[in-house]
Protein backbone atom coordinates (compact mmCIF):
# COMPACT_ATOMS: atom_id res chain seq x y z
CA UNK A 1 0.00 0.00 0.00
CA UNK A 2 2.58 2.31 0.95
CA UNK A 3 4.34 1.91 -2.54
CA UNK A 4 1.68 2.51 -4.55
CA UNK A 5 1.28 6.13 -2.49
CA UNK A 6 4.91 6.77 -3.25
CA UNK A 7 4.30 6.66 -6.85
CA UNK A 8 0.87 8.56 -6.50
CA UNK A 9 3.51 10.74 -4.77
CA UNK A 10 5.98 10.99 -7.38
CA UNK A 11 3.58 11.30 -10.69
CA UNK A 12 2.25 14.17 -8.77
CA UNK A 13 5.34 15.76 -8.11
CA UNK A 14 6.39 15.55 -11.45
CA UNK A 15 3.35 17.04 -12.67
CA UNK A 16 3.56 20.08 -10.60
CA UNK A 17 6.98 20.38 -11.51
CA UNK A 18 6.17 20.53 -15.16
CA UNK A 19 3.32 22.77 -14.66
CA UNK A 20 5.53 25.26 -12.89
CA UNK A 21 8.52 24.99 -15.08
CA UNK A 22 6.06 25.71 -18.13
CA UNK A 23 4.80 28.91 -16.18
CA UNK A 24 7.71 30.18 -15.89
CA UNK A 25 8.99 30.04 -19.73
CA UNK A 26 5.78 31.26 -20.49
CA UNK A 27 6.53 34.56 -18.38
CA UNK A 28 10.36 34.63 -18.97
CA UNK A 29 9.35 34.81 -22.46
CA UNK A 30 7.28 38.18 -22.10
CA UNK A 31 10.59 39.39 -21.01
CA UNK A 32 10.00 39.51 -16.88
CA UNK A 33 12.34 38.32 -14.68
CA UNK A 34 11.50 35.03 -13.21
CA UNK A 35 14.19 33.72 -10.61
CA UNK A 36 16.42 35.42 -8.40
CA UNK A 37 16.39 37.85 -6.18
CA UNK A 38 14.74 41.30 -6.66
CA UNK A 39 17.38 44.24 -6.79
CA UNK A 40 16.29 47.47 -5.40
CA UNK A 41 15.44 49.40 -8.40
CA UNK A 42 12.65 46.72 -8.69
CA UNK A 43 11.29 46.93 -4.80
CA UNK A 44 11.50 50.76 -4.83
CA UNK A 45 9.76 51.12 -7.88
CA UNK A 46 6.92 48.61 -6.89
CA UNK A 47 6.76 49.69 -3.12
CA UNK A 48 7.92 53.32 -2.68
CA UNK A 49 7.19 55.02 -6.16
CA UNK A 50 10.80 55.80 -7.00
CA UNK A 51 11.26 57.86 -3.33
CA UNK A 52 13.55 55.14 -1.44
CA UNK A 53 16.99 55.21 -3.84
CA UNK A 54 16.39 59.13 -4.76
CA UNK A 55 16.55 59.22 -0.08
CA UNK A 56 19.36 56.58 -0.41
CA UNK A 57 21.09 59.14 -3.18
CA UNK A 58 20.76 62.33 -0.82
CA UNK A 59 21.60 60.81 2.45
CA UNK A 60 25.05 58.96 0.88
CA UNK A 61 28.21 60.64 2.30
CA UNK A 62 30.60 61.58 -0.46
CA UNK A 63 33.84 61.02 1.07
CA UNK A 64 34.05 59.16 4.69
CA UNK A 65 37.32 60.64 5.42
CA UNK A 66 37.38 64.33 6.18
CA UNK A 67 33.63 65.09 5.91
CA UNK A 68 32.97 68.13 7.82
CA UNK A 69 30.05 68.59 9.92
CA UNK A 70 28.47 71.65 11.64
CA UNK A 71 30.73 74.27 12.99
CA UNK A 72 33.82 73.22 10.33
CA UNK A 73 34.59 70.09 12.47
CA UNK A 74 34.99 66.90 11.06
CA UNK A 75 32.29 64.10 11.67
CA UNK A 76 32.46 61.24 14.44
CA UNK A 77 32.73 57.56 13.64
CA UNK A 78 31.00 55.02 15.51
CA UNK A 79 33.76 55.26 18.63
CA UNK A 80 32.97 58.87 18.55
CA UNK A 81 36.23 59.78 17.07
CA UNK A 82 36.96 62.48 14.58
CA UNK A 83 37.46 61.18 11.27
CA UNK A 84 39.60 63.07 9.87
CA UNK A 85 41.27 63.55 6.14
CA UNK A 86 45.25 65.00 6.92
CA UNK A 87 47.29 62.03 8.09
CA UNK A 88 48.89 64.33 10.43
CA UNK A 89 45.66 64.66 12.78
CA UNK A 90 44.88 60.72 13.29
CA UNK A 91 44.71 60.83 16.76
CA UNK A 92 41.57 61.20 18.69
CA UNK A 93 40.33 64.42 19.38
CA UNK A 94 37.80 64.90 23.21
CA UNK A 95 34.76 65.66 21.30
CA UNK A 96 32.37 68.41 21.93
CA UNK A 97 29.07 69.04 22.21
CA UNK A 98 28.95 73.05 22.09
CA UNK A 99 31.07 74.73 19.20
CA UNK A 100 33.48 77.41 19.87
CA UNK A 101 34.71 80.12 17.72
Amino acid sequence: MRQIAGVFAQLEKARLVGKLKAARDRKRATGVKVEGRKNYAEIDARDHNGQMLTLARKLRRKSPKGAVGPCGRSLLNWRRRYLRAEPENLMPRQPSLVCSG
